[in-house]
């Protein structure tokens, strides 16, 4: 009988980066056991605590058909995903570190009041299976959540954002003058219930990718902007889901998605690849509140265009920077239609931002957006969330209502 077992640990600390005090610490644990006899499958986890193999394989209940085979032979990298700068990083560098990215953030300009809080994860993984195979690893994350108070004619208002980070340098969007103006509740009229154009970048092209990541696997045939890149990489070092093997014991590949606008190419795990007679493209992952194993995409990295940020605004003479949504938007993922709803967002006016814009939601279809030559791309791709990285979007295929 074959076998597969497979560990997962996440411990995670708080920190309160003005009195640099531990608020928490907690730990998160999984273990899982696959076996295989007879073309049939059985698997068992257990969360919170360790049973170790044997006992695991005794909660075995139900078998499954199957054609899945583990691993026989690991592929050797030399990889390291485990920033030690972060890892060796003390309070005051991190408390540096943070007000730096701050002020990279427009509206830290005329916050009344900043609170940081520090998360840091480390993740470790553990792989062996009855073939010999066996591999671990670790790595850390920072996350950074940042509550922010502003004055304005309203009274205040308050905005909380949150990065995550394997690597310094890929925390920062371009800075943005704004000096001079008042934040207020902006909405003109006149850019209401119209297609207009927007910037959308940060934490809001999570409404977008989202819904794309599932029109690349039921839409295969569309065809985008020429200009449209997409690649999964799992060995992209230091970027937040980067890992050297998957949780199946397959090596992690670089793969396109996207190419000049035309879909190449999917990700599968162990089950789905022995379904469709494909080779398994090292997406098999397991997360660590879920039972069932997926495939999943590991760093989905958008290809930069060429126009920075400051021109893009200039170039512009009604429109919106959106860079925050609630949630993760509203879609549908059939026909690509979105909606998101807008937690911070800038009113452009002329080349220039003349004010906070506040509720507003944007209409819109992802095919469409993606769909029209007249996009444009960033200069740089900046982390947005869930392993997605992407250089900020000029559109005019956003209705603002």
């Amino acid at each position: 009988m074959d076998w597969e077992y497979f560990e997962y640990e996440i411990v995670r600390k708080r920190v309160d980066l003005d009195t640099k005090i531990s608020t928490s610490v907690s730990k998160d644990y999984r273990e899982d056991i696959r076996c295989i006899r007879e073309n049939y499958i059985g698997e068992a986890s257990c969360f919170g605590k360790r049973k170790g193999k044997d006992e695991l394989s005794k909660d075995i209940i139900q078998w499954n058909k199957t054609s899945i085979e583990v691993p026989k032979t690991l592929e050797k990298i030399n990889f390291n995903v485990c920033d030690e700068r972060i890892v060796h990083m003390d309070l005051d560098d991190l408390k540096d570190y943070t007000e730096l990215y701050l002020k990279h953030r427009m509206k830290v300009q005329f916050a009344k009041d900043t609170k940081v809080m520090l998360i840091t994860d480390i993740i470790k993984k553990k792989y062996e299976n009855s073939n010999g195979v066996n591999y671990s690893y670790k790595k850390t994350l920072v996350h950074y959540v940042c509550n922010s108070t502003f004055e304005n004619s309203l009274g205040e208002n308050h905005i909380s954002l949150k990065d995550v980070s394997t690597s310094l340098r890929h925390s920062f969007d371009d800075p943005i003058n704004i000096n001079g103006f008042i934040a207020g509740n902006s909405r003109p009229n006149e850019l209401m219930n119209k297609n207009i154009t927007c910037i959308i970048t940060g934490q809001a092209l999570k409404g977008i990718y989202f819904p794309l990541r599932n029109l690349i696997k039921k839409s295969p045939d569309v065809i985008f902007n020429s200009n449209f890149n997409v690649l999964d990489n799992p060995l992209a070092v230091s970027y937040e889901n980067s890992y050297p093997y998957d949780d199946e014991g397959i090596l992690g590949k670089e793969k396109k998605l996207i190419e000049n606008g035309r879909i190449v190419g999917h990700i599968n795990s162990l089950a789905t690849a022995c379904k469709n007679d494909e080779t398994p493209t090292g997406n098999g992952v397991r997360s660590i509140d879920k039972r069932s194993i997926a495939a999943r995409y590991s760093n989905m990295i958008i290809k930069a265009g060429s126009i920075n940020l400051t021109d893009a605004i200039k170039n512009i003479e009604n429109g919106y920077l959106i860079y925050n949504i609630e949630g993760n938007g509203i879609n549908n993922l059939g026909s690509g239609k979105l909606v998101l709803i807008i937690d911070e967002a800038y009113v452009i006016k002329n080349g220039s931002i003349t004010g906070l814009a506040k509720n507003i939601t944007c209409i819109g279809n992802v095919l469409e957006i993606f769909s029209d030559e007249n996009l444009r791309f960033g200069d740089e791709a900046h982390y947005v969330n869930n392993g997605i990285y992407s250089p900020f979007l000029v559109t005019d295929k956003i209705k603002v209502n």
